[in-house]
């Protein structure tokens, strides 16, 4: 990545590792049972998590982006929440998107406000498909660079609805080892690349540091 122009970035919550390799386990079963691999998570480059904003940037100012939310992350966690249950979510091409709920306390409501205002202080503009992560060749869903353009008019504040993403399809078949509700310790905050289908393709930084 140059240090130079603009990127799309999510801001996010890490599940703690247990949870996080149970959420991979299920999105493999989902995927090998549906095969749609579009999203396909791992702890590498698509990586399970819970979005708390998300928005556009130049890349000259990843580091004061990141002192700044080292700060909100010092006092905002540890954070407590719950997975509450499955969500089956159909979407405008006809497929489905499964999803788990998460308890959306008081304290993360605060947090996700924080960093929104702290990220719409460095929003450069509109989502376009140069500023996504992707492989090569890959073309950018309009779903993906639209979904990112209108996150703080129609996904956040009062619309804030925390979740993670599972895949597509539909998972109720696929949780057998799962039992909800699930209660979440997350002890880290994440700035993202954002990538295809908004997912997180690439850890920038870990909130806070040291």
């Amino acid at each position: 990545m140059s240090d130079s122009g603009q990127i799309a970035v999510d801001i996010v919550l890490l599940p703690p590792v247990p949870i996080m390799d149970a959420i991979i386990a299920v999105n493999r079963r989902l995927v090998t049972r549906t095969g749609n691999r579009e999203v396909m998570l791992d702890k590498q480059d698509t990586i399970p998590h819970i979005t708390l904003a998300m928005g556009t940037m130049e890349v000259s100012e990843l580091a004061a982006l990141g002192r700044r939310l080292d700060e909100i992350a010092r006092m905002h966690l540890p954070l407590a929440t719950t997975i509450t249950g499955l969500a089956v979510v159909p979407t405008s091409t006809g497929t489905t998107v499964s999803g788990f709920n998460v308890r959306k306390t008081n304290e993360l409501q605060a947090l996700h406000e924080s960093v929104m205002q702290l990220l719409l202080t460095f929003d450069a503009e509109k989502a376009a498909a140069p500023m996504i992560a992707g492989w090569e060749h890959e073309q950018i869903d309009p779903f993906t660079t639209g979904y990112i353009s209108a996150f703080s008019e129609e996904a956040a504040y009062g619309n804030y609805s925390p979740h993670i993403t599972l895949g597509y399809g539909d998972a109720r078949k696929d949780l057998a080892e799962f039992s909800v509700p699930l209660p979440v310790l997350c002890t880290s905050a994440a700035i993202c690349h954002l990538g295809n289908f908004c997912t997180c393709k690439e850890i920038l930084s870990t909130h806070p540091e040291g």
